[in-house]
Protein backbone atom coordinates (compact mmCIF):
# COMPACT_ATOMS: atom_id res chain seq x y z
CA UNK A 1 0.00 0.00 0.00
CA UNK A 2 1.47 3.63 -0.57
CA UNK A 3 0.80 5.68 2.30
CA UNK A 4 1.68 9.26 1.67
CA UNK A 5 2.89 10.80 5.72
CA UNK A 6 2.70 14.71 6.30
CA UNK A 7 4.69 15.69 9.18
CA UNK A 8 8.50 14.06 10.10
CA UNK A 9 8.07 15.11 13.30
CA UNK A 10 7.99 12.15 16.40
CA UNK A 11 4.60 10.97 15.51
CA UNK A 12 5.14 11.09 11.88
CA UNK A 13 8.53 9.41 11.72
CA UNK A 14 7.55 7.02 14.11
CA UNK A 15 4.34 6.37 12.22
CA UNK A 16 7.01 5.92 8.62
CA UNK A 17 9.23 3.43 10.83
CA UNK A 18 6.11 1.27 11.82
CA UNK A 19 4.50 1.04 8.87
CA UNK A 20 7.45 0.96 6.90
CA UNK A 21 8.73 -2.32 8.48
CA UNK A 22 5.21 -4.06 6.76
CA UNK A 23 5.91 -3.68 2.95
CA UNK A 24 4.58 -0.60 2.80
CA UNK A 25 5.30 2.02 0.01
CA UNK A 26 6.24 4.62 2.59
CA UNK A 27 6.78 8.64 1.77
CA UNK A 28 7.35 11.35 3.99
CA UNK A 29 6.67 15.11 3.53
CA UNK A 30 7.54 18.06 5.71
CA UNK A 31 9.48 21.58 5.61
CA UNK A 32 12.20 20.62 7.60
CA UNK A 33 15.01 18.65 6.17
CA UNK A 34 16.46 18.04 9.30
CA UNK A 35 12.88 16.20 10.69
CA UNK A 36 13.63 14.03 6.88
CA UNK A 37 17.24 13.11 7.83
CA UNK A 38 17.20 10.28 9.97
CA UNK A 39 14.19 8.71 7.46
CA UNK A 40 16.46 9.01 4.18
CA UNK A 41 18.69 5.87 5.16
CA UNK A 42 15.74 3.39 5.95
CA UNK A 43 14.45 1.07 3.85
CA UNK A 44 10.85 1.62 2.42
CA UNK A 45 10.87 5.53 2.83
CA UNK A 46 11.16 8.07 0.86
CA UNK A 47 11.15 11.71 1.66
CA UNK A 48 10.32 14.74 0.28
CA UNK A 49 11.42 18.50 1.50
CA UNK A 50 8.27 20.78 0.79
CA UNK A 51 4.62 22.38 2.52
CA UNK A 52 2.42 19.23 2.88
CA UNK A 53 -0.49 21.35 1.76
CA UNK A 54 0.71 22.08 -1.43
CA UNK A 55 -0.20 20.34 -4.42
CA UNK A 56 3.11 20.49 -6.34
CA UNK A 57 4.69 18.85 -3.30
CA UNK A 58 1.88 16.28 -2.83
CA UNK A 59 2.01 15.41 -6.79
CA UNK A 60 6.04 14.60 -6.00
CA UNK A 61 4.99 12.25 -3.49
CA UNK A 62 3.03 10.09 -5.80
CA UNK A 63 -0.61 10.87 -3.93
CA UNK A 64 -3.36 8.72 -6.13
CA UNK A 65 -6.57 7.27 -5.48
CA UNK A 66 -5.25 4.22 -4.03
CA UNK A 67 -2.77 5.90 -1.54
CA UNK A 68 -3.51 6.33 2.39
CA UNK A 69 -2.84 10.33 3.16
CA UNK A 70 -2.38 11.08 6.73
CA UNK A 71 -1.84 14.17 7.84
CA UNK A 72 -0.02 14.26 11.20
CA UNK A 73 1.88 17.42 11.34
CA UNK A 74 1.49 20.00 14.45
CA UNK A 75 -0.42 22.54 12.36
CA UNK A 76 -3.93 21.84 11.77
CA UNK A 77 -4.05 24.62 9.15
CA UNK A 78 -1.87 22.74 7.15
CA UNK A 79 -3.58 19.29 7.93
CA UNK A 80 -7.30 20.43 6.75
CA UNK A 81 -5.92 22.18 3.70
CA UNK A 82 -3.80 19.30 2.54
CA UNK A 83 -6.85 16.83 2.69
CA UNK A 84 -8.69 18.90 1.18
CA UNK A 85 -6.54 19.17 -1.66
CA UNK A 86 -5.69 16.08 -1.32
CA UNK A 87 -8.95 15.01 -2.26
CA UNK A 88 -9.78 17.03 -4.46
CA UNK A 89 -6.81 17.44 -6.98
CA UNK A 90 -5.76 14.15 -6.54
CA UNK A 91 -9.28 12.01 -5.16
CA UNK A 92 -6.76 10.13 -1.82
CA UNK A 93 -8.18 6.85 -1.58
CA UNK A 94 -8.53 7.07 2.27
CA UNK A 95 -7.40 10.21 4.30
CA UNK A 96 -6.53 10.54 8.17
CA UNK A 97 -6.12 13.95 9.48
CA UNK A 98 -4.52 14.88 13.01
CA UNK A 99 -6.43 17.62 15.10
CA UNK A 100 -5.70 18.98 18.89
CA UNK A 101 -8.98 18.91 19.77
CA UNK A 102 -9.11 23.14 19.32
CA UNK A 103 -11.64 25.03 17.92
CA UNK A 104 -11.39 23.25 13.98
CA UNK A 105 -12.94 19.92 15.37
CA UNK A 106 -16.74 20.80 15.07
CA UNK A 107 -16.58 22.07 11.92
CA UNK A 108 -13.20 20.27 10.52
CA UNK A 109 -16.21 17.52 10.23
CA UNK A 110 -18.59 20.24 8.36
CA UNK A 111 -16.07 21.13 5.59
CA UNK A 112 -13.89 18.02 5.34
CA UNK A 113 -16.73 14.94 5.53
CA UNK A 114 -14.79 12.67 3.26
CA UNK A 115 -11.87 12.59 5.73
CA UNK A 116 -12.13 8.72 6.77
CA UNK A 117 -11.14 9.83 10.63
CA UNK A 118 -9.48 12.20 12.74
CA UNK A 119 -6.99 11.46 15.70
CA UNK A 120 -6.41 13.67 18.57
CA UNK A 121 -3.12 12.26 19.72
CA UNK A 122 -4.00 14.19 22.94
CA UNK A 123 -7.40 12.75 23.59
CA UNK A 124 -5.72 9.05 22.77
CA UNK A 125 -3.51 9.05 25.46
CA UNK A 126 -5.94 10.63 27.82
CA UNK A 127 -8.37 7.41 27.14
CA UNK A 128 -5.35 5.03 27.48
CA UNK A 129 -4.68 6.67 30.81
CA UNK A 130 -8.55 6.46 31.79
CA UNK A 131 -8.75 2.58 30.44
CA UNK A 132 -5.60 1.65 32.90
CA UNK A 133 -7.61 3.29 35.80
CA UNK A 134 -10.61 1.43 34.84
CA UNK A 135 -9.18 -1.54 34.59
CA UNK A 136 -6.81 -1.20 38.05
CA UNK A 137 -10.40 -1.01 39.42
CA UNK A 138 -11.95 -4.06 37.93
CA UNK A 139 -8.93 -6.26 38.75
CA UNK A 140 -9.34 -4.85 42.24
CA UNK A 141 -12.41 -5.72 41.95
CA UNK A 142 -11.98 -9.20 41.25
CA UNK A 143 -9.30 -9.80 43.54
CA UNK A 144 -11.49 -8.95 46.60
CA UNK A 145 -14.73 -11.31 45.44
CA UNK A 146 -12.20 -14.19 44.95
CA UNK A 147 -10.69 -13.53 48.40
CA UNK A 148 -13.68 -12.75 49.79
CA UNK A 149 -15.73 -16.00 48.38
CA UNK A 150 -12.59 -18.65 48.83
CA UNK A 151 -10.59 -17.37 52.31
CA UNK A 152 -10.89 -17.39 55.60
CA UNK A 153 -10.57 -13.51 54.96
CA UNK A 154 -14.31 -13.08 54.24
CA UNK A 155 -15.38 -12.83 57.16
CA UNK A 156 -12.74 -9.50 57.98
CA UNK A 157 -13.39 -6.08 57.18
CA UNK A 158 -11.40 -4.60 54.09
CA UNK A 159 -9.63 -2.47 56.79
CA UNK A 160 -8.35 -5.00 58.97
CA UNK A 161 -5.73 -5.54 56.32
CA UNK A 162 -3.08 -3.28 57.44
CA UNK A 163 -5.22 0.02 56.98
CA UNK A 164 -7.87 1.68 59.41
CA UNK A 165 -11.09 2.83 58.43
CA UNK A 166 -10.53 6.83 59.12
CA UNK A 167 -6.93 6.22 56.65
CA UNK A 168 -7.34 6.80 52.71
CA UNK A 169 -5.56 4.42 50.04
Amino acid sequence: MKIIILGGGSIGSSVAKELSSEENDVVVIDNNKKNLEPLKSIEGIKTVCGNGSSPRTLSQSGLDDESLLLCLTDSEETNLLASIVGKHKFNAGRIVCRLKGSEYTKIAKEITPFVDYFINPEDLITDEITAYFIIQDLLKSLILQKVHKTSECKSKNIWAFGRSPNQRA
